[in-house]
Formats: C-alpha cells, structure tokens, sequence
C-alpha cells in the first residue's frame, strides 16, 4: 500500500479520535486501544470495552515532549531525572510522572501521577499529529487476557465496539515498553 493510501487511513482515524471515538490502532509492538487524551467519555469507553479496574489508570503517548509538557508537572520532577526522560524520548520508554490538573482522573486512576510516552513509531507519531492531542494508549485485549495481534480476531473482538480499526502493522518491538519512575528513579518494567 502507497503511503499516500496509509496517510489516509491514518488522517480518518484521527478525525475519528478528535470526535470523542475509539480506535484500534498498531502501536510499537502491539495494537492498542485509543482515544484522544482530553475525550473524557471516550477514554471511560475504553474502560468499559477492556472491562478493566478504573483505578489502574492508563498510558498517555504523544509525538513530542511539547505535546505532552502540559501534563506533566516538571517542577516536580528532579532536575537531572528529567534530563534522563528527555534523552530516552522518542523511544520505548513510559516514565510515570506527577501530572498536572489538566489530566483526567479517569486517564490516571485517580493517582497524582500518569504514565507517559513519546513514541518513536511513525503510525503513533503521525495519528498524535493529525488529532492535535495526546493519545490514551493501553493493549487491545480484554482485561487478563493477552494482547491480540491479529486484524481479524481484532474485528471480532472489537469491531462493534470501537468506531475504526488501523490495519496497519505494528512497529516490530517484541516486548513492551521500559517503564521508569519519575519520582524514584526505580525501573517499574524492564
């Protein structure tokens, strides 16, 4: 397929997300569930397709730290903690930091912190763009069960559920992300 053909399949999605819909989209290495970061009824939908605990809170993504800077409450943050978060974005490393009020609490699970990401894959880059937002990123599957990889299963699991499915593939990273504590400097997931 051109990338004429994909830029398009990625622009609809995104008029999708900046409407209040739920996407299915590939993310670096698996599809994922998302809506725009600042759609409150669209990210407790995501909620309820995962059946998933409200309190565990969910993955912000965006396309450059300028996006997400807004969220995130840097005074909070030690100086060269921070210095180390810029330098593994964009890449495949999420850092839970202190948010900012702008932050839904259905997106946080109610904590005063949120998981974010600035993704390095080209399809995520682009969706974040095209939406103008940060996106709500978590697996597609049901809550205790493993992501799904394969489109079909994707449309019969989801496909009444969500407004669009991006059938494109995912970035090939074969494990998830490093998840870094800002606070505490501990790795959370390696």
């Amino acid at each position: 397929m051109s990338d004429n053909a994909i830029d398009l399949k990625i622009r609809r999605c995104a008029d999708i997300l900046r409407s209040g819909g739920v996407v299915v989209c590939p993310t670096e290495g698996i599809y994922g569930l998302s809506a725009a970061a600042d759609h409150d009824d669209a990210i407790l939908r995501i909620i309820d397709i995962k059946r998933r605990d409200p309190n565990k809170g969910l993955i912000m993504v965006g396309s450059s730290f300028e996006m997400v800077r807004k969220y995130i409450d840097v005074s909070a943050i030690a100086p060269d903690t921070f210095r180390q978060m810029l330098c593994t974005w964009p890449g495949h490393h999420t850092w839970v930091v202190p948010c900012t009020s702008l932050v839904s609490l259905h997106l946080t699970g109610n904590r005063k912190t949120i998981a974010v990401r600035v993704s390095p894959f080209n399809i995520l880059q682009r969706l974040c763009e095209y939406t103008q937002s940060p996106l709500v990123s978590t697996s597609a599957n049901i809550s205790g069960s493993s992501p799904i990889d394969n489109i079909g299963a994707l449309h019969d699991t989801f496909g009444d559920l969500v407004d669009y499915i991006l059938d494109e593939p995912c970035g090939g990273a074969k494990k998830p992300s490093t998840i870094h504590d800002s606070l505490s400097g501990r790795i959370l997931r390696p």
